[in-house]
């Protein structure tokens, strides 16, 4: 839904990404929002450790690493 309904598109418009960061802002907040889904109620930096056994590849696009 996130896609679908262009979310992306609009946080990207409106936060570019800096060009040091190799991840946009938009991917960030989906995984943010991913992490809460699969881990409520845990802290933010459990979010490499959520990652690890899904592909994140798919989701946020090749060479993206946990």
């Amino acid at each position: 839904m996130f896609r679908e309904l262009e979310v992306d598109k609009l946080i990207d418009e409106k936060f570019p990404k800096s060009r040091d960061h190799k991840v946009s802002h938009a991917n960030c907040i989906l995984a943010m929002v991913l992490n809460g889904l699969g881990f409520v109620g845990q802290p933010l930096y459990l979010c490499p450790e959520y990652f690890k056994n899904v592909s994140v590849g798919r989701l946020f696009g090749n060479g993206i690493q946990p």
